[in-house]
C-alpha cells in the first residue's frame, strides 16, 4: 500500500467510518461540502480546519517514520537514490528528467540543447553532499521500487528538489508538492528558466522510439 502526505490511498477500507457504501468519491463530496459550509458561515473552528488540512497536505508527510537511514548514498538520477549499494529508492511525488534527456534555453540569442537530466541529478547530490539521509516507508512502486520521503538535516529533499526547480510535482501520484512546483515556476527558478518536455512524456517519445 502506498502512502502519501494528506492522501487517502484507494485501497483503504472505509466501512468502519462511513459505513457500507462508504468510497472515496463519497468521501470526497462529504469534505467539500463540510468546508464550503465554514467558507459560507465563517467560524474559527472552520478556518482553523481548513488551515490544518492544508498544513497536512503540505507537511503531513514530515511526521512519518523514517526507518532508512544511512550515509552511504549514491544518486543514480534526479529522484533515485541507493542506500547502502542494496536499497534503491525512488523519492515519491516527484520527477526529474531523465539522465539523457536534453532541455532547451537560449544562449546569446538562439535556442541551445543542455543536460538538464545531468544537472538535475547533480544537483541531488550537492544537496545530499556526504550527509546522512533518512526516509520513509511509502510502499513500492509497479517496478518494486522503494517509494520514499527523504530528509538530510531534518529538510524534505524531494520539496527542495521541486522547490528549486530541478524537479516537478508527480501530480498524478501524489500532489504533496504542487504549491512548492507553482512557487518554482512563477520565480522561474531551476529549470523553470527553460523549455523542456515533462519528464512522463519525454519517457513516452523514447519508447514509441524504440519500438518503430
Amino acid at each position: 500500500m502506498v502512502r502519501a502526505c494528506g492522501r487517502i490511498p484507494k485501497n483503504v477500507d472505509l466501512v468502519f467510518l462511513f459505513g457500507k457504501e462508504g468510497s472515496i468519491t463519497m468521501i470526497h463530496k462529504r469534505i467539500i461540502k463540510y468546508i464550503l459550509g465554514y467558507i459560507k458561515k465563517p467560524s474559527i473552528f472552520g478556518l482553523l480546519a481548513i488551515l490544518g488540512l492544508l498544513i497536512y497536505q503540505i507537511y503531513g508527510c514530515d511526521l512519518h517514520d523514517r526507518p532508512y537511514v544511512s550515509d552511504n548514498v549514491r544518486v543514480v538520477d534526479g529522484d533515485t537514490l541507493v542506500l547502502d549499494n542494496e536499497l534503491r529508492i525512488r523519492l515519491q511525488g516527484i520527477d526529474t528528467p531523465e539522465t539523457k534527456q536534453q532541455c532547451e534555453d537560449l544562449f546569446d540569442g538562439e535556442k541551445k540543447y543542455f543536460p538538464c537530466g545531468e544537472i538535475a541529478t547533480m544537483r541531488l547530490a550537492q544537496i545530499i553532499g556526504r550527509n546522512k539521509v533518512e526516509c520513509t516507508n511509502e510502499g513500492k512502486d509497479k517496478y518494486k521500487r522503494q517509494l520514499s520521503y527523504c530528509y538530510v538535516n531534518g529538510e524534505n529533499i524531494n520539496r527542495r528538489m521541486v522547490r528549486e526547480g530541478y524537479a516537478f510535482a508527480y501530480s498524478e501520484y501524489d500532489r504533496t508538492f504542487v504549491l512548492d512546483e507553482l512557487i518554482a515556476r512563477i520565480i522561474k527558478d531551476g529549470l523553470w528558466n527553460s523549455e523542456f518536455e515533462k519528464p512522463s512524456d519525454w519517457r513516452k517519445k523514447q519508447k514509441q522510439n524504440k519500438s518503430k
